[in-house]
């Protein structure tokens, strides 16, 4: 270890964290006319987990706005900047951009094997590949059964939300998984739909509306027994649950865990309807903040490479001294191209976690009167961040009782989208392959993202774009000039952009277990998981990968984690307690995690970054007046 330089620096505000809380805390600072701060950032960049790497036009952190309505402040954001946004169908009411393929068992169980497939440096198939999935046709959900599956779904997740229904699945106040519940809603399903068709059989009145029936006894009578023939079509009972199952998914990848894992009751208090839409933004989500991001940047208010490891209050001066390490060798982002793990080397703490090892580095000391902790949940679960004295114990409590969340996106790219050829009845309108399998079959992926084809209508849209601006630039010399304006219309041939082909690309979410197991990969470990995983879905159609790019947010000592959630038996009124300022202290907290009404969202950092802000400035003038 080097000789370490130990400088100290006065700042009003000290703020942790330069992701999208931080960045809005100091944006809506300086609104306020408070100019006197800091950023102190762990990594070589801002956003966080919003990370947008440009040249090779990937997303690995956050991608999507969720609820595209007036009181989103992201969707205002990217309306005001005239972005480009496209709508894709939210997790609860999959629509018509959505396609499902089935993935049956038979002799694909080798994929649950350890075997070892590699791809060959020209990217060719070798012949072990080549073997493993015999059929050659994709096998596709029909819509009648997906409608009729997603109907059954709605209805179940719908009565789950019903606080009558709700009551009734409560037994002596106990805490009931997500999971359980929806098992408990589909018996509940099932009983309705044999109670409908006795009475379609024994009487020709109309159908009169109807209590919920009590619980069933599950022990009696097994989910597949209720499946046989309640519905309205045929379908077999293995067909149903892995539909469903591809659902379940669906909902796990939205609170980054397994659902027998979570709380039913702080998820349904939580859940934020997928009527308000959701939206993909052409060219990434970080170009939102890209401009106060360079502003703080110019003016020396961001300081990169920092990672705090003490935040210490003195009673006596009444200020936060925060002491940082600064790496001379730069923290890289949490992928390396060559190797697919994380650049930053990592020692063992006492606690047994991982915190940037200490080589070239040093000390820096920041004191202020204000501290704004915008860390994500991880890092603080971690104690990487020593507290003196420590925080109040409800706020600890908090801390120890949610669970951070592990989502990582995988970006596959291919020579060709061989998909939109292997899947009958393919078009240009799907954003999504799902794939529906048995929950015991513990896929990588289950949702696959197309993206290729996402970039195309993206092409369109700017194309378009660019085609009315040029139209009413016409217009307007047209008019100066007193001429009549010649109509034109828009020639997708000559007005194509000129840019290299799109290859086929794939976005796939990975979550829970499956994430931390894809995390410990090298990369060709990893180009074989994918390999093999196609070659199940796709058969002989599917392509040999060209490129992997994945995020590492479990082992990312930055990040620890993707966002918060909250486990079986805690209330959600941590992230109250973790939003709880300590004013005597003048210590503040913002973050995804301290914002309950729109958990696990960019929206969630965003807004707690102003609400901090707002309420440290108030706290200013309280003093002044005191």
């Amino acid at each position: 270890m080097e000789d370490v330089v130990h400088n100290e620096t006065t700042k009003q505000i000290v703020i942790l964290g330069c992701g999208i809380a931080g960045l809005a805390a100091a944006e809506e600072l300086e609104r306020l006319g408070i100019n006197d701060f800091v950023i102190l950032e762990a990594r070589n960049r801002t956003g966080g987990r919003v990370w947008d790497i440009q040249e090779s036009k990937i997303s690995l952190g956050a991608h999507w706005i969720h609820g595209l309505i007036p009181s989103n402040p992201i969707h205002e954001l990217a309306m005001s900047q005239r972005l480009l946004v496209h709508p894709t169908s939210p997790d609860d009411d999959p629509g018509d951009d959505t396609m499902l393929v089935e993935l049956e068992r038979g002799t694909d169980d080798k994929f649950n094997t350890n075997i070892s497939v590699l791809t060959t440096s020209n990217g060719s198939s070798p012949a072990q590949l080549q073997s493993l999935n015999l059929s050659k046709e994709v096998s596709v959900i029909s819509n009648e059964v997906y409608s009729s599956v997603t109907d059954m779904y709605q209805w179940m997740r719908a009565s789950l939300c019903d606080e009558s229904f709700a009551k009734q699945m409560m037994i002596d106040d106990e805490d009931m998984s997500i999971l359980d519940a929806f098992k408990y809603s589909m018996n509940q399903y099932f009983l309705i739909k044999k109670q409908d068709k006795l009475e379609r059989n024994n009487s020709n009145t109309s159908q009169g509306s109807k209590t919920m029936p009590n619980k069933p006894d599950t022990q009696t009578e097994t989910k597949h027994e209720k499946i046989n023939g309640e519905l309205d079509i045929s379908i077999g009972p293995t067909q149903v649950h892995r539909v469903l199952e591809w659902f379940y998914n669906r909902v796990e990848i939205d609170v980054a865990m397994k659902i027998d894992k979570l709380d039913f009751k702080e998820w349904v208090e939580q859940t934020v309807d997928g009527e308000d839409g959701e939206a993909l933004v052409d060219g990434g989500m970080a170009q939102m903040f890209e401009n106060t991001a360079n502003r703080l940047i110019k003016q020396n208010k961001i300081k990169f490479n920092y990672f705090t490891n003490k935040i210490e209050y003195n009673q006596d001066t009444q200020q936060n001294t925060i002491t940082s390490e600064m790496y001379l060798s730069n923290i890289s982002n949490n992928i390396n191209d060559d190797s697919n793990h994380i650049t930053m080397n990592t020692s063992p703490q006492q606690n047994g976690s991982t915190s940037p090892s200490r080589r070239s580095l040093k000390a820096q000391t920041f004191k202020s009167q204000y501290c704004l902790v915008t860390l994500p949940l991880g890092v603080l679960k971690a104690g990487h961040v020593e507290f003196s004295p420590p925080l109040p114990d409800y706020k600890q409590t908090a801390l120890q009782s949610m669970e951070m969340g592990v989502l990582d996106i995988v970006v596959m790219t291919f020579p060709t989208p061989f998909w939109e050829r292997a899947i009958p009845g393919f078009t240009n309108d799907i954003n999504y392959i799902g794939v529906a399998h048995d929950r015991d079959d513990e896929i990588p992926f289950s949702t696959l993202l197309n993206i290729s084809g996402i970039r195309k209508k993206q092409r369109k849209q700017r194309q378009l774009r660019k085609y009315e601006g040029e139209k009413k630039d016409r217009i307007s010399d047209t008019k100066s000039a007193g001429k009549k304006e010649e109509e034109t219309e828009l020639d997708t041939e000559t007005e194509e952009e000129e840019e290299e082909d799109i290859p086929g690309v794939l976005m796939a979410q990975v979550f829970d277990t499956e994430a931390y197991r894809l995390e410990k990969l090298t990369s060709g470990e990893l180009e074989n998981e994918v390999n093999v995983f196609m070659r199940r879905v796709f058969g002989v159609q599917a392509e040999p990968v060209k490129e992997v790019r994945m995020s590492h947010w479990a082992s990312d000592p930055c990040s620890l984690g993707s966002y918060a959630t909250v486990p079986c038996g805690v209330s959600a009124t941590c992230y109250d307690d973790l939003a709880e300022p300590v004013p005597e202290r003048g210590l503040y907290f913002a973050g995804e995690a301290t914002h309950r009404d729109w958990p696990n969202t960019v929206q969630a950092a965003y807004i707690s970054g102003i609400r901090e802000a707002r309420r440290i400035h108030a706290d200013m003038q309280d003093k002044e007046k005191a």
